[in-house]
């Protein structure tokens, strides 16, 4: 698993989510703020097809102050092939044309 992000510290790249890369995506709804979470998650791991995402659960989407957090977590290869978890914090914001992701936090 690629790790740019730590305990507490924010990852570099955050942003829009371009919707051509997660066909139908539309709304900032529970659903979608899942789908953003774990689509922003793969594109840090080093072999996202081989990653296993817990299932859905609404009990770990947070609203609060206009924003929206998915806590997930992830069991992926690392470079040597060995599965390893992560557990994650993916805080989004609804504005006009989708959720924007604000800020990335792991921990191991």
């Amino acid at each position: 698993i690629a790790m740019p992000c730590t305990d507490g510290k924010r990852c570099g790249s955050v942003g829009r989510v371009r919707r051509d890369l997660i066909p139908d995506l539309e709304g900032c709804d529970d659903k979608t703020a899942a789908t953003v979470a774990e689509h922003r998650i793969k594109r840090m791991l080093k072999d996202p097809a081989d990653a296993d995402f817990a299932p859905y659960d609404a009990s770990r989407v947070v609203h609060s102050g206009g924003q929206v957090s998915y806590t997930g977590h992830v069991d992926a290869p690392n470079t040597y092939g060995d599965k390893l978890g992560m557990g994650f914090t993916v805080t989004m914001e609804c504005r006009s044309g989708g959720l924007v992701v604000l800020d990335v936090k792991t921990t191991r």
